[in-house]
C-alpha cells in the first residue's frame, strides 16, 4: 500500500497533469485562432522564493534565434503555465499574510487560513500574491462570492477584507480562489470583466477557520471540605490585568484560548487564585476554599531612619481592622492570628507616620523605616523639580543599549547630566515597574533572551516610573516607557548556532560533492524559511570571481538563497566560499540596536570546480586585440560627438561600446562584462558607463590615463590611454558668461518666440526654451525641441534635486506665479476675464561648466554660470472690455472694505486703512467716470487699484486659532499634548515660507512651531532646523528632531484635503478654532499604522462608579484614497494615567464593539490612551478623564463608620460570662463584616439590625442566674415539693409570682399549668 506522502505526492501529479492537460488545450485553441495573450502586473513580497535566473547580457547578440521551433503563441502559454507551477504551488504561498498560521498543504493546491497571527493578532484580510511591475505577467485574482470577504474585482492591488468569520457551529468556510496569468500587454479593464483570454490558471481552495466558541461560565465558591457553598465570597475574573465585569446572571462569557486569573476571597478562609483558568465548557465551575487555621504568628517592629540607624521612641499601635486594638507582649512582641487584616502605625517625634497592613502566615521581624519630617531645603526642591521637569519633557520612550546600559538608575542620571541638571547629591531609584522579570526593582536590566522567537517583535516596552531624591526632597516622574532590546551575548551565541550548522552538503545544489563543481550552487544568506525567524543574515565572498561569481536571487531577501554561477574553467581550479554570518536586522530594534553591534562569524568552504581541459589566452593575444580594436581614435567628445585631441582634452568623452566591436568576419570581438575601464586620477576623471566625466576646473595634474582592463578565461591584461586635461581659462569663463548675461537679458525673447507683440500685451501661449547658444555674430539662437539641442549653452536648470520636492511644487525649469493663468513649465496661457499680471522665472546654468560649480565654491566665476535667477513679470490680457474689468474690481474692493476693521487684534488692520482704500478706490472711480480715459490709463487703474489691496491685506494683524496639539513622535506610544492659541504667523517668525495665499491664515506648520516651542523651548527658538525642517512645498522632512518623511497629520481625525479631493500640506491646511492636530511618526513601512480615537474628547466620571468608552479606528493607508470608517477596535488596551503620581493607574480592554468598562477609585484628574491593540503600530488616542467625589459613597462610608460604632457600643462585655463574650464578639465581627459588604445605606441599616437581634439573643450573666433559680420559691438553693405546694398556695391565694421563678413552660406568665410541670418534673414524668 502506498504511502500517505506517495499518495499526497500522486495525487498532486495528477492535479498537475491536469492544469497542464488543460494548459495544452488552450495553447492549442489559441494556437489555431491566433488570439494574442494578455496579463497583469502586481507586487512581489520577500516571502516570494526566487524564478530560476536568466541572463541577461548587456548587448545581445544581434540576428539570434529561439533554438526550437514551437508556434509563439504556444511556447508563450507553456512557460506561463510552468511559471505559475514553481512560483504558485510549488513554492512560496499564495497568502502572504498569516505567517505560520497559514498553512499550506503538501501538495500546494489548499490553505488552511487560522483565527490569529503566532503573535496573536487577528487575521482580518487575506494578501493574496501578485506579479511584480518588472514581470512579464500580470494576474488576477477571481475568488467565489462570499458573506465571508468584501468583493473586489481581480486586478485589485491591496488585501482581501475578511468582512466575518464562521460561528463556531458552522465550522470553517472552504471556497475557490482562481489564479490566472495573462501577458502584460493586457488591460486591466478587460482582466476585470473576464474578457481577457488567461495564458494560465490554477484554482486553490481556502479554508477560513471558525470562530472560537464562547461559554458561559458561572463560578461557585464552596468549602472545601463540607461542599457547601460559602455565602458572602467575593470572586473576581481578571484577564490581561483588568478586571472583567459579569453578565446579568452572574456568569462570564470566556473563549477557549482566553487565560484568566480567578479568585476568590470568604471570611474564614484562605483566598483562593487560579493565575490560568481556561475555559472548556458552559455551565458552573466549582471553587474550593480551605478554611484558615487559626494560628499565632509572633510579629517584631524594626524602625529605623532613612540612613538605617534605629528610633528608640517611636510609638506602635497594632489594630485588628480598624478599631480593635491589639496589645503588645511583655517583650513588645505581637501574636497575631492567620486569616486576619491588622493594621499598624508607626510614629516617632520629627518623622512621619508610617501606615502599613499585615496579614500573618509566618512569625516576621518587619523593618520599617520612617522618613524624616524635617524641613525640605528649597534647593533640594528645586533640583529634584529640575530633574522631573528636564526627564518628563524627553520624548519617546527611554532605549537602552546593552553595550552600556546595565541599571536603569544610572541610564537616567545620565539623560539628566547630559540635559544639563544638576546631578550633585541627586539619586534616581525605580518607582514602579510594570515587568520585573526586564527592569526590577533596583534598576537591574534584563536584556530579552527567547531561543523561540516568541511573537513578531522581540524588544520589550516596560512602562516605569523613577524617584529623584536630593536631601528630604523627593519627585516622581511621569510615567515612561523604557525600551529593552536583546541580550547580544545570548543573540551572538545563536548566531554561532547557525554557523555550526551550515554545512557544506547545504551549498551544492545540483553537485555531488565539494570535489567536483560543474555547475550552481545554492548558497543560503539565512538559516530558516522566515525573515522573523533567523538569527542571522549570510553574505558569500568568492576567492575567485572569475571561476564562481557570487549572484544576489533575483528577490533578494534572506530567505532566499544567493546563486554561486560556475564558470567552467580550463583546469580544475580550486576556489574558497567564505560565509559571513551578521546579525539579522529584521529581529531587532533598529533603536536600541544594530547588527554592527554585535561581530560577525566567518566560515569558509574549499571547493574544486572541475575544467575541460582547453588552453587560456595568452597575455600577447589579448593585448594584441586592445591594440587593435580598442583605440584612442574611436573616443568621441561627449558634446560634439568629434574625436578627442588626447593631448587637449576639453570635455567629458564618450567610450567606447566594445560589445558592438566586430572583427573582418562580422563576429564580435569581445563579450559583454569582459573590458572594465577605470580612470588613473579619479579627481580629474572618473568613468560612469561609457561615459567619462571630466573636471576641466581641476586643479590636478592634468595628465591622466584611461586604464582599459581586458579579462578572458581568467587572464587579464591592462591597456593605458594617455591624456591630457586642457584647463578652462578665463577668457573661456568670460565668453560663457557673456552667453548668461545675454540670456538673462533676453529671457522674455526666449520664452516668447516671437508670438506676442511685448510683455504687457500677452495673448498667446509662451515657450519653454531647452537652450540659448551664440551663433556666428554672438547673437542669441533659442533652442524649443530635443533635437536641436547641442549641450554648449545657456540652459534652464533644475529647481529641485529633491524629486519629491518637485513632485510637490508642479514645476521645475519655468515657475508660474499664476499657476491657473500661465502654467509651469509648459507656459500654457489661459485668459482670464481680467488683464492678470504673472510673473516667469526660472535659474539658468551653463551647460557645459555649471555641473563643476558645486565642486568648486571658491571659483567666483564659476559660481555665476550656475543656477542664476532670472525672471520677467508679463501682464495676460484680460478677455473682457477693460471698463468692465475696472468695475468690477471697484465692486471687489468695495466689499473687502466692508470687511475690515482696524484696530491691534488678532485679524484687524492698522488704523488709516479704510482711508487708504476708500482713496485708492475713489481714484479708480475717477478714472471709470472720466469719458476721454484710454484703455491703458483703465488698465493701470485696474492695476494700481489691485496692488493697493494687496498692500492691505499684506498689513492684516496675524489671525488666531485656539488649537489642541497632539504629538507623537513614536507609534505605538502617548506622545505630548498642548492646547493653546496658535497665530498665523507663527511659522513666518520661525523662519518657515508659507505661500503668499496662506501668509494670513493659521496652518499646520504654524501649530507644528508653536508644538515644537512647548517640547523644546528655547533650544527650538535658537535652532528651529534642528528640530522641524520643511521644504518650499510643505513637504516635512524632518520633526520631532527625527529625519524622516514617513510622517502624517490629522485635523479632528481626518487626513486634510483640499476642493479636488487632495492631501493638503503643512503650509496649506488651515487651522481653526477648537481644531484638534494630531502628528505622529509612521512605525510600519508602508503607512498602516491603525488611527485611533475615543467617541468623547473628554469625560466625567465619579468614583466608584463605572464608566463606559468606545475606541474606533482605521489604517491609515486607507485614507490616502478616499474618506474612511471608523470601525470598533477589539483587544485594544485602555489606560487611565493619573496627574497626581501618588494614585494607580487603571486599565480595562476593549471588546468586539471597541467598548472597555472602567472604574476610578479615586477622584483626580486622568489622561487616558491606550497602550497596546491588535496591531503593533498606531497612533495613540488621547482624553481627559474629570473623576470627582462620589456623594453617595462618602454618605455610605460615613454610614457605615456611625454603624461600626454603635455595634461596638451596643452591648456591654462586662454584662457576660466569657463563653457569651466570644458569642458577642463573633457576632459584632459578622455585623461589621456585613456592614463593609453593604452597598447602600439601606443594606448598612439591615446588617445592623439583623446584627442586634443577634446579639439581643445572647443572655447576659444576670438572666442565666435568673434562670438558675427558676421553681426555687423558698430560696433554699434546690428545687422540691415545698417549692410546688408553695407556688401553688401563691396561685390560690392570687398572690404575684415572678414569671423568671414560676414561668415552667415559657410562655411568658405563671399559671397553674407551670405548677404542674413543676409537679411532673418532680415526679420524674
Amino acid at each position: 500500500m502506498a504511502s500517505e506522502e506517495n499518495r499526497e505526492e500522486n495525487e498532486g501529479m495528477k492535479r498537475w497533469k491536469g492544469i497542464t492537460g488543460k494548459v495544452m488545450a488552450v495553447l492549442l485553441a489559441a494556437a489555431l485562432t491566433a488570439q494574442p495573450t494578455t496579463s497583469f502586473a502586481a507586487v512581489l513580497t520577500d516571502e516570494v522564493e526566487t524564478p530560476e535566473e536568466q541572463v541577461i547580457m548587456d548587448d545581445p547578440v544581434e540576428g539570434e534565434k529561439d533554438a526550437e521551433q514551437i508556434p509563439e503563441n504556444m511556447q508563450v502559454q507553456e512557460e506561463a503555465a510552468a511559471y505559475l507551477k514553481q512560483n504558485y504551488i510549488d513554492n512560496n504561498k499564495i497568502i502572504q499574510n498569516g505567517g505560520d498560521s497559514v498553512v499550506k498543504s503538501s501538495d500546494g493546491f489548499s490553505y488552511d487560513v487560522g483565527l490569529k497571527t503566532p503573535s496573536g493578532s487577528s487575521i482580518t484580510t487575506l494578501r493574496l500574491k501578485k506579479e511584480s511591475s518588472t514581470s512579464k505577467y500580470k494576474s488576477g485574482w477571481y475568488l467565489e462570492e462570499s458573506e465571508y470577504l468584501k468583493p473586489q474585482p481581480p486586478t485589485y492591488s491591496g488585501s482581501r477584507v475578511i468582512l466575518k468569520r464562521p460561528s463556531a457551529n458552522e465550522g470553517k468556510y472552504s471556497f475557490h480562489a482562481t489564479l490566472k496569468l495573462f501577458d502584460i500587454a493586457t488591460a486591466n479593464a478587460d482582466i476585470d470583466s473576464g474578457v481577457a483570454q488567461p495564458l494560465a490558471e490554477q484554482t486553490f481552495t481556502i479554508s477560513l477557520a471558525p470562530e472560537e466558541k464562547v461559554y458561559q461560565v458561572l463560578f461557585k465558591a464552596v468549602d472545601k471540605e463540607t461542599k457547601e457553598k460559602i455565602n458572602g465570597a467575593v470572586i473576581k475574573v481578571e484577564k490581561d490585568w483588568s478586571t472583567v465585569t459579569p453578565q446579568e446572571d452572574g456568569s462570564y462569557s470566556m473563549k477557549p484560548s482566553e487565560v484568566f486569573t480567578v479568585s476568590a476571597e470568604a471570611n474564614g478562609y484562605v483566598t483562593y487564585k487560579n493565575t490560568a483558568f481556561q475555559a472548556s465548557k458552559d455551565g458552573e465551575q466549582v471553587l474550593e476554599l480551605e478554611r484558615v487555621k487559626n494560628n499565632l504568628y509572633t510579629y517584631r517592629f524594626d524602625v529605623k531612619n532613612s540612613k538605617g540607624a534605629a528610633i528608640e521612641n517611636a510609638t506602635i499601635s497594632v489594630t485588628e481592622g480598624f478599631y480593635d486594638t491589639v496589645q503588645p507582649e511583655a517583650d513588645g512582641s505581637y501574636k497575631l492570628s492567620q486569616g486576619k487584616t491588622y493594621r499598624y502605625r508607626i510614629s516617632a517625634p520629627k518623622y512621619e507616620d508610617e501606615i502599613g497592613e499585615i496579614n500573618p502566615s509566618e512569625d516576621r521581624v518587619l523593618e520599617v523605616v520612617l522618613k524624616s519630617s524635617a524641613v525640605i531645603e528649597p534647593e533640594d526642591t528645586t533640583k529634584v523639580e529640575d530633574a522631573k521637569k528636564a526627564f518628563d519633557n524627553e520624548l519617546g520612550a527611554l532605549r537602552l543599549k546593552f553595550k552600556n546600559a546595565k541599571n536603569i538608575n544610572e541610564v537616567v542620571l545620565e539623560h539628566l547630566a547630559a540635559d544639563g541638571v544638576d546631578t550633585n547629591g541627586l539619586t534616581v531609584s525605580v518607582n514602579t515597574t510594570e515587568d520585573e522579570n526586564y527592569i526590577s526593582k533596583d534598576g537591574v536590566i534584563h536584556y530579552v533572551k527567547d531561543e523561540t522567537f516568541g511573537g513578531y517583535v522581540y524588544s520589550k516596552n516596560i512602562p516605569c516610573t523613577f524617584k529623584f531624591k536630593s536631601g528630604e526632597a523627593e519627585a516622581v516622574s511621569n510615567r515612561r516607557t523604557v525600551t529593552i532590546g536583546w541580550d547580544l551575548d545570548f543573540f551572538y551565541e545563536q548566531m554561532q548556532k547557525e554557523c555550526d550548522a551550515l554545512t557544506a552538503d547545504k551549498l551544492l545544489g545540483e553537485n555531488a560533492s565539494v570535489e567536483e563543481i560543474k555547475k550552481d550552487l545554492t548558497l543560503p544568506q539565512s538559516m530558516g524559511t522566515s525573515a522573523k525567524k533567523v538569527w542571522s543574515a549570510i553574505t558569500w565572498e568568492s576567492s575567485n570571481q572569475d571561476i564562481i561569481r557570487i549572484q544576489k536571487p533575483q528577490i533578494d531577501s534572506i530567505i532566499n538563497p544567493a546563486i554561486g554561477k560556475v564558470k567552467e574553467p580550463a583546469q580544475d581550479t580550486k576556489v574558497t566560499l567564505t560565509a559571513t554570518f551578521k546579525a539579522n536586522d529584521s529581529v531587532m530594534n533598529s533603536y536600541v540596536e544594530t547588527p554592527d553591534d554585535i561581530k560577525t562569524i566567518t566560515k569558509t568552504f574549499d571547493v574544486t570546480v572541475k575544467g575541460n581541459g582547453e588552453q587560456k589566452p595568452t597575455e600577447e593575444t589579448l593585448l594584441a586585440l586592445l591594440d587593435k580594436y580598442y583605440t584612442v581614435d574611436q573616443l568621441k567628445d561627449a558634446i560634439s560627438g568629434e574625436v578627442i585631441d588626447p593631448a587637449h582634452v576639453t570635455g567629458d568623452i564618450q567610450l567606447i561600446r566594445y560589445t558592438k566591436i566586430k572583427d573582418e568576419k562580422g563576429q564580435l570581438v569581445f563579450k559583454n562584462k569582459e573590458i572594465e575601464v577605470v580612470s588613473s586620477n579619479e579627481k580629474l576623471l572618473t568613468v560612469n558607463g561609457y561615459r567619462a566625466n571630466v573636471d576641466v576646473f581641476s586643479s590636478e595634474n592634468p595628465e591622466v590615463k584611461l586604464l582599459v582592463k581586458f579579462t578572458r578565461d581568467g587572464v587579464s591584461v591592462t591597456k593605458e590611454i594617455p591624456l591630457k586635461v586642457k584647463v578652462v581659462t578665463d577668457a573661456e569663463l568670460d565668453a560663457e558668461l557673456e552667453k548668461m548675461r545675454v540670456a538673462k537679458s533676453h529671457y522674455f525673447e526666449g520664452i516668447n518666440r516671437g508670438v506676442n507683440q511685448d510683455k504687457n500685451t500677452i495673448v498667446e501661449n509662451l515657450n519653454a526654451f531647452q537652450e540659448m547658444r551664440f551663433d556666428e555674430g554672438k547673437n542669441p539662437v533659442w533652442i524649443y525641441t530635443a533635437k536641436d539641442y547641442v549641450g554648449d549653452g545657456i540652459i534652464p536648470d533644475d529647481f529641485f534635486e529633491d524629486p519629491w520636492e518637485m513632485e510637490g511644487a508642479g514645476y521645475n525649469h519655468f515657475k508660474s506665479s499664476k499657476n491657473n493663468v500661465i502654467q509651469h513649465d509648459n507656459l500654457l496661457v489661459r485668459r482670464q476675464e481680467n488683464s492678470t499680471q504673472v510673473t516667469i522665472s526660472s535659474v539658468l546654468s551653463s551647460a557645459k561648466y555649471g555641473k563643476y560649480a558645486k565642486a568648486h565654491p571658491d571659483n567666483k566665476k564659476l559660481q555665476k554660470l550656475y543656477k542664476q535667477p532670472v525672471e520677467v513679470t508679463v501682464t495676460v490680457k484680460g478677455t473682457v472690455v477693460a471698463k468692465e474689468n475696472l468695475k468690477k474690481e471697484i465692486t471687489d474692493a468695495r466689499d473687502f472694505l466692508k470687511s475690515i476693521k482696524e484696530g491691534s487684534n488678532p485679524g484687524e488692520y492698522p488704523k488709516g486703512t479704510i482711508a487708504n482704500l476708500n482713496q485708492a478706490i475713489e481714484d479708480a472711480q475717477a478714472v471709470l467716470d472720466r469719458l476721454e480715459s484710454t484703455e491703458t490709463e483703465i488698465e493701470n487703474a485696474v492695476q494700481t487699484l489691485k496692488s493697493v489691496v494687496e498692500t492691505i491685506k499684506d498689513t492684516q494683524n496675524a489671525k488666531k486659532a485656539f488649537v489642541t496639539m497632539n504629538g507623537n513622535p513614536v507609534s505605538g506610544e502617548m506622545g505630548m499634548q498642548f492646547a493653546g492659541d496658535v497665530y498665523s504667523d507663527a511659522a513666518l517668525k520661525a523662519g518657515f515660507k508659507k505661500d503668499a495665499k496662506y501668509e494670513k491664515e493659521v496652518t499646520v506648520i504654524d501649530a507644528l512651531v508653536v508644538m515644537h516651542q512647548k517640547m523644546f523651548g528655547e533650544d527650538f527658538n535658537k535652532n528651529p532646523q534642528d528640530y522641524l525642517m520643511m521644504g518650499p512645498t510643505g513637504w516635512i522632512s524632518k520633526v520631532f528632531g527625527i529625519d524622516t518623511i514617513n510622517i502624517g497629520f490629522y485635523v479632528n481625525d481626518t487626513m486634510p484635503k483640499d476642493e479636488n479631493g487632495l492631501g493638503t500640506m503643512a503650509n496649506t491646511s488651515i487651522l481653526k478654532d477648537n481644531d484638534v492636530l494630531t502628528v505622529f511618526v509612521y512605525g510600519s513601512a508602508y503607512q498602516q499604522d491603525v488611527y485611533l480615537k475615543f467617541d468623547q474628547m473628554e469625560y466625567a466620571a465619579e468614583e466608584g462608579k463605572q464608566f463606559e468608552v468606545i475606541v474606533t479606528g482605521f489604517v491609515t493607508s486607507d485614507a490616502m484614497f478616499g474618506d474612511v470608517e471608523f470601525k470598533p477596535q477589539s483587544d485594544c488596551k485602555v489606560i487611565l494615567l493619573p496627574q497626581d503620581t501618588s494614585l494607580q493607574s487603571i486599565s480595562a480592554t476593549t471588546d468586539e464593539h471597541g467598548k472597555a468598562i472602567l472604574e476610578v477609585p479615586r477622584k483626580g484628574v486622568y489622561t487616558m490612551t491606550v497602550e497596546s491593540c491588535s496591531s503593533e503600530f498606531f497612533v495613540a488616542p488621547y482624553a481627559k478623564v474629570n473623576v470627582t467625589e462620589n456623594a453617595a459613597l462618602i454618605e455610605l462610608e460615613k454610614a457605615k463608620n456611625a454603624a461600626k460604632d454603635e455595634l461596638t457600643s451596643y452591648k456591654h462585655l462586662e454584662d457576660y460570662k466569657e463563653e457569651q463574650q466570644k458569642e458577642l464578639t463573633a457576632a459584632i465581627q459578622k455585623g461589621k463584616e456585613l456592614i463593609d459588604q453593604a452597598k447602600t445605606v439601606e443594606e448598612v441599616n439591615q446588617a445592623v439590625k439583623d446584627a442586634k437581634a443577634e446579639m439581643d439573643a445572647i443572655k447576659t450573666k444576670e438572666e442565666i442566674e435568673q434562670e438558675n433559680k427558676k421553681g426555687d420559691f423558698n430560696g433554699d438553693g434546690k428545687v422540691s415539693y415545698a417549692d410546688c405546694v408553695i407556688l401553688s398556695d401563691k396561685l390560690l391565694n392570687g398572690e404575684e409570682v415572678l414569671t423568671v421563678l414560676g414561668d415552667m413552660n415559657g410562655d411568658g406568665k405563671v399559671s397553674y399549668a407551670d405548677c404542674v410541670i413543676l409537679s411532673d418534673e418532680l415526679l420524674g414524668r
